[in-house]
């Protein structure tokens, strides 16, 4: 495997937020792994969504089962 790993603490379970980075390029995930709504951690900067999963938005409460790929740490 290449680059860094680095998690984030999210506050609990339902939310899994980490930063993938090698050469200068990083890229910011959030996934909510739990079938109900979950509010957006606030350890993560809301930035320029790559890709979302079910209706998720960088910032915002991610639904169920949603999740945000963001450029940048």
């Amino acid at each position: 495997r290449w680059g860094n790993l680095t998690c984030i603490e999210t506050g609990g379970d339902d939310v899994l937020a980490f930063v993938r980075a090698i050469d200068g390029e990083a890229v910011t995930c959030v996934f909510n792994l739990t079938e109900t709504a979950a509010a957006w951690p606030k350890a993560v900067a809301a930035g320029a969504a790559l890709t979302t999963i079910n209706g998720a938005a960088a910032g915002a409460a991610l639904p169920p089962f949603g999740a945000v790929m963001m450029r940048g740490a």
